[in-house]
């Protein structure tokens, strides 16, 4: 029982005091209760401090998805420590970390996004590279039956399937903030189909959703990454080519550890540079 339960189990005893003592026995009562209060409040600090230190929370790009996730499960097994993480687009973490977002490992698809945020003093350090992304053209199996010679690397028969309305929608993540939106408009650009495709673009907020569109049925087809066309959902729902690295500027992906980072978050950091980490990377198809 804590200081604060016994004062007030034995409250009753000091409304029963005689009244020349009243305002003796009242003062030690507000005393004790005062002192209590910031004994408990004290400990609650500690302990909060102590979860804030093991508290492990990741902003990551949504393309990483499926290899993090596999990752955390396995540190879960081995560890039995939780991890938490938010995936989203690069360029939207960006935004909430310069406004004070409060996260202990940032993924970003584009590194670029990490340099930044290091010369804002928002990280500790520039980071490591977890890996270098790539783009694939992925196309629905329903629209793949009927024309299966889309899949080429050069856009050269998709780019004619647009002209001519086969193709009459198109996913992408947003330009605007996320890193392989950029690359699928530079892939356009550099295969002279940006104009064409332009009017039948679907934007996802980022690449997962881009992929959730792509997947679903509602559009004929979709720039997407490979960490995500090669899970075994996506593969089930159609069929993906790889676009040269040479139509886009590369993907690196860098991540790192924020400047308040949790002593959890840094082992966990630690365990992402691990040899079996960086397989489960090579696994999803980062380079």
């Amino acid at each position: 029982m804590g200081l604060l339960q016994i004062i007030l189990a034995h409250f009753s005893e000091f409304l029963l005091i005689r009244p020349r003592h009243l305002f003796l026995q009242r003062t030690i009562f507000l005393v004790l209760l005062s002192t209590s209060l910031s004994a408990e409040l004290c400990i609650a600090q500690v302990q909060m401090k102590d979860m804030k230190q093991q508290r492990i929370l990741i902003a990551a790009a949504s393309d990483v998805r499926y290899a993090l996730d596999l990752m955390i499960a396995n540190y879960f097994k081995e560890t039995g420590q939780a991890v938490k993480v938010s995936y989203g687009s690069s360029g939207n973490f960006y935004q909430q970390v310069m406004q004070g977002g409060d996260y202990d490992i940032l993924m970003m698809a584009d590194e670029q996004y990490i340099f930044r945020l290091s010369e804002q003093r928002k990280t500790i350090d520039r980071g490591v590279v977890y890996g270098q992304g790539r783009l694939v053209l992925f196309i629905p199996k329903p629209i793949l039956e009927k024309w299966p010679n889309l899949l080429s690397p050069n856009l050269s028969e998709f780019g004619n399937a647009l002209k001519d309305g086969r193709i009459r929608s198109l996913a992408i993540a947003n330009p605007a903030h996320a890193p392989y939106g950029v690359a699928a408009e530079q892939t356009l650009k550099s295969a002279q189909l940006w104009e064409i495709a332009v009017p039948k673009l679907i934007l996802g907020e980022n690449a997962s959703q881009a992929t959730q569109f792509a997947i679903s049925g509602s559009v004929q087809g979709g720039l997407i990454p490979l960490a995500l066309a090669k899970h075994s959902t996506v593969q089930q729902k159609g069929g993906y080519v790889l676009i040269p690295p040479s139509a886009h500027l590369p993907l690196i992906q860098r991540m790192a550890l924020s400047s308040g980072a949790s002593s959890g978050a840094k082992e966990f950091y630690a365990y992402l540079q691990t040899e079996k980490s960086q397989k489960i990377f090579k696994e999803f198809g980062f380079e």
